[in-house]
């Protein structure tokens, strides 16, 4: 086989992976920004806006390995009708980390209809800086971040094959 035609589909191949691998870490920022609803302080008792209906996702947030939200207790009420919103416990959670933060997906609920809600905490343990962690509701995004993923790993074998094919035409 022609070693220069080898070479050159290793060189294309790297810069396939590498783009590839870029454009999808810039594409889960945007995607986790992007499906970010509402961004909550934590306090007892709180009403805030919905702008559309849908499923909605809830994270704690909060500094890296704190117990802060350990018994946690949560409650949501529609506040034109006064009923409860279902808060449905999610068996897999996502986590969404960064250096000093944690976003932990913890519920799901179904909002029938845009308008305002009242969120209910109790539970948070003594002493945690209330400015230091927070509740976030998010569009659902799961599927999209783990197609994003498997997305990186394959850029990242191809990026890895190039490296190590284009290595072995050269001896």
């Amino acid at each position: 086989m022609n070693k220069g035609l080898i070479i050159s589909a290793c060189v294309i191949g790297l810069a396939a992976g590498i783009a590839g691998i870029a454009a999808l870490i810039v594409r889960i920022q945007r995607l986790l920004k992007e499906s970010v609803e509402c961004e909550l302080p934590v306090v007892p008792r709180q009403t805030f806006e919905f702008s559309s209906p849908g499923e909605k996702c809830l994270h704690l947030q909060g500094p890296r390995f704190s117990l802060a939200f350990f018994s946690v207790k949560l409650a949501l009420k529609d506040e034109a009708t006064g009923e409860a919103v279902p808060l449905r416990l999610v068996l897999f959670r996502t986590v969404t980390s960064g250096i000093s933060r944690v976003r932990l997906l913890t519920h799901r609920c179904m909002i029938s209809h845009a308008g305002r809600y009242e969120l209910t905490i109790s539970g948070i343990m003594e002493g945690t800086d209330p400015a230091s962690i927070g509740i976030v509701f998010t569009k659902p995004y799961r599927t999209q971040a783990v197609l994003f993923i498997l997305g990186l790993v394959f850029a990242g074998m191809l990026t890895i094959a190039s490296i190590v094919f284009g290595l072995l035409a050269l001896l």
